[in-house]
């Protein structure tokens, strides 16, 4: 954390009132919109003739940051044919987007078989830093075999880098 820009500025003294034991600093965290994630400060008395140095002699705080940014996924089609459109997944988020890219967790379901059915796909996927969105295409596999439909959903998954959109959470 730097002081001044992610809690308010302390300066480099502190004086203790006559007779006191004690003496308080206080840290206030500034509240901004940049997703940092947690970052810590980091208050160490400094040597000094007019007085000896006792231990503990640093304290550090961590400073929870509250500006997680918000995921969201959408599907292209809602339904394709075997050697149809290949339907594609749009990753997007909210919130930060120049911190640095974001890996977004998600799980895959339905009757269709990875692999089999349509293309592998890893569990993860990233947005680049700076953007707000980015793209996966979902190869539909042509097979001669005759079945009855089947699905595919992709789910995102909690990760305590991001918040899960309330909706669409599914594609």
């Amino acid at each position: 954390a730097l002081n001044g820009t992610d809690y308010t500025a302390v300066t480099g003294s502190l004086t203790f009132a006559a007779n006191a034991s004690t003496a308080t600093v206080t840290l206030t965290p500034v509240n901004d919109v940049d997703y940092e994630g947690p970052e810590t400060a980091t208050l160490t008395i400094s040597t000094n003739a007019d007085y000896l140095l006792g231990s503990p002699y640093a304290a550090t705080l961590t400073i929870a940051d509250n500006d997680k940014p918000t995921v969201s996924i959408a599907c292209s089609l809602t339904s394709t044919p075997e050697g149809g459109a290949n339907p594609v997944l749009t990753f997007s988020r909210t919130g930060a987007t120049g911190v640095g890219p974001q890996t977004v967790y998600y799980s895959v379901s339905g009757t269709a078989a990875m692999g089999a059915d349509y293309s592998l796909l890893g569990g993860t996927f990233t947005i680049p830093q700076g953007q707000s969105s980015a793209s996966l295409t979902v190869s539909i596999v042509q097979d001669t075999v005759t079945e009855v439909p089947e699905t595919l959903t992709v789910s995102l998954s909690n990760n305590a880098a991001y918040t899960v959109a309330s909706a669409p959470a599914n594609a």
